[in-house]
């Protein structure tokens, strides 16, 4: 195994990593997203001073962020394994650029 084997397995492996992180946070993202409250979950006064209004503010802002989280983990192994891709891809078209000069 050469050291550009090596590179191209660990860019490999940290996407895997960055998969499984956007994959974690997607489940809380769709958890975060069920809940909620409405006036009618909440005492008079709560819904009064916008408990549930706050509360369902809060809730979504929370959904997008991990949502977004989720999102930008799976971008970064997308990116990761199409480094490797390309890395690879023209690492075998410069051997085989030199390959022709062995005359």
């Amino acid at each position: 195994m050469t050291g550009t084997d090596v590179a191209l397995d660990a860019l490999r492996k940290d996407a895997a990593a960055w998969d499984t992180a956007g994959n974690t946070a997607s489940g809380p993202a769709g958890a975060v997203g069920a809940l909620g409250l409405t006036g009618a979950d909440v005492s008079f006064w709560a819904a009064n001073a916008g408990l549930d209004r706050t509360y369902d503010t809060l809730r979504t802002a929370v959904r997008n962020q991990l949502s977004q989280a989720a999102a930008n983990f799976h971008t970064m192994a997308s990116t990761l394994r199409d480094t490797a891709d390309t890395y690879e891809r023209e690492e075998l078209k410069t051997a085989e650029s030199f390959r022709g000069f062995r005359r």
